[in-house]
């Protein structure tokens, strides 16, 4: 083996496993896409149609539903909504866990484009990541939130 095969043979062997060693970003690569207004982003609220906004990213993972490997019904709540927080928690804030180096290298594959700009300031209000139907929740009467839209 020569000196130029062993260096595209090293280079190519640290470029599949330099994936693995680091979490991938959740934006896809050249990700020069038009912002999504959160509007947009709750008309997807479904099983067979759903998006989510993470860490101020818009991502379509209805094909990805079935395969999720854990409940279809705990990442159904979230369709249609701002979900960073049950991203960085798996939908459980009393008892966080985090997304493997996988789950996030695989949502860069469902990227649609970044939240828009002023949708993803709102994302710290009160209630911008509580699941539907659950107290506090933009969904809820009496929430300023909820009365913006």
């Amino acid at each position: 083996m020569n000196a130029s095969h062993a260096r595209r043979l090293t280079t190519a062997l640290v470029a599949t496993l330099l994936p693995l060693s680091f979490p991938a970003p959740l934006i896809a690569e050249g990700a020069d896409k038009n912002p999504i207004p959160l509007e947009e982003v709750a008309r997807h609220d479904h099983r067979k149609d759903c998006w989510m906004a993470i860490d101020g990213q818009v991502y379509d993972i209805t094909d990805y539903l079935p395969r999720h490997p854990g409940s279809m019904d705990t990442v159904l709540e979230w369709c249609g909504r701002e979900a960073t927080e049950a991203w960085e928690t798996k939908g459980d804030a009393d008892q966080p866990r985090v997304h493997s180096r996988g789950a996030h290298y695989l949502l860069r594959r469902y990227h649609l484009g970044p939240l828009a700009p002023q949708e993803a300031a709102r994302e710290d209000s009160p209630g911008a990541a509580t699941p539907k139907g659950q107290k506090g929740g933009r969904d809820e009467p009496g929430n300023p939130a909820a009365q913006e839209e």
